[in-house]
């Protein structure tokens, strides 16, 4: 009873600000990369928090499995997997992404908008099969990734030969000051204590340098409309669920009151494109079986979120915090 007791206190108040939190999704079945069994979500129901949480949260050995089929493995495919640039180069749609430069707002997103930072020493949390960092070391900077996942650490290894680390920021112990740059791509959402995780972070972070987070967020057009077969819900893998707002409230919370948040709109095809394989049980790890239609309706997507977030600066479908220490 008293274990029970602990859960259900768990799962209603919040655990950023301790207020109430409310009930939007009873029942969640796990539909990327079907995990089985069923999860609650829960949002704060504090405004300026605004922080959402799975329940119950898998823990210990039950992580690992979430993990054995993931697309980090290198095997699988990213179900936000963008188009590829180089593919279909003379289709309109190609053209139209070039001419309203989604290629290049994807490029600066994938480098974390340190594409005119000096390179230097940097550490990639969550790395994956280690794509990103090849990106950063073409780049001229010094890198370091670490997974928690034993094969995206292998095929990383194997693929780039750079260096990698199998363990998380909990279990590293990694040198006080040691990155001029630390950075976490759809990360924080996996994790059992976002705020201890930030927390590591910035300890690790040389002055001068910078801390980049990136999120999916949860306060994002594309979850209003696809609810949850939203791909940024990912039950049960995505323990907490981010807006701008808990994310500014975390980044208060550790003295990182100067820390810039802002919502970006850069992946909304792709997001668009994985939520309606989702919604259509399409299989996530086959997008060449999408057919055209869907295809310019996610482009279309990604034009009319452009100008939403313009008129609605909440409504990206990702959070980015960038703070750089004093």
């Amino acid at each position: 009873m008293n274990d029970l007791t602990a859960q259900v206190n768990e799962a209603i108040f919040c655990p950023l600000c301790d207020t109430k939190g409310l009930f939007v999704y009873k029942g969640l079945q796990g539909k990327l990369l079907s995990v089985p069994g069923s999860w609650d979500l829960l949002e704060c129901a504090n405004e300026l928090c605004g922080l959402a949480w799975l329940f119950p949260r898998p823990t210990g050995g039950a992580i690992k499995r979430l993990y054995e089929t993931y697309y980090t493995h290198g095997g699988a495919v990213d179900p936000r997997q963008r188009f590829d640039i180089g593919h279909r180069r003379k289709s309109i749609s190609s053209q139209l992404r070039r001419w309203l430069r989604i290629d290049v707002a994807r490029e600066n997103a994938e480098l974390m908008y340190l594409d005119k930072a000096p390179p230097g020493r940097l550490l990639d949390v969550g790395c994956g099969d280690g794509g990103r960092l090849a990106k950063f070391a073409a780049k001229g900077w010094d890198v370091e990734g670490i997974d928690v996942d034993e094969a995206a650490i292998k095929h990383a290894r194997a693929e780039t030969g750079l260096k990698f680390t199998v363990g998380s920021l909990e279990t590293l112990s990694l040198p006080e000051g040691s990155y001029d740059a630390v950075v976490m791509n759809h990360v924080l959402e996996h994790v059992e204590c976002p705020l201890d995780y930030l927390k590591e972070s910035r300890r690790l972070i040389a002055p001068g340098g910078y801390l980049v987070v990136r999120v999916p967020n949860f306060n994002s057009r594309g979850r209003d409309f696809f609810k949850d077969f939203w791909i940024g819900i990912d039950a049960p893998r995505h323990f907490f669920h981010f807006s701008s707002a808990s994310l500014r409230r975390m980044a208060a919370a550790l003295g990182m009151g100067n820390a810039q948040v802002f919502p970006v709109n850069t992946s909304a095809e792709i997001m668009f494109t994985s939520s309606f394989m989702l919604r259509r049980n399409i299989p996530v790890n086959s997008p060449s079986s999408l057919g055209m239609a869907p295809r310019i309706l996610s482009l279309f997507w990604q034009v009319l979120s452009g100008v939403d977030l313009h008129i609605n600066p909440d409504k990206g479908e990702e959070c980015v915090l960038i703070w750089r220490a004093p």
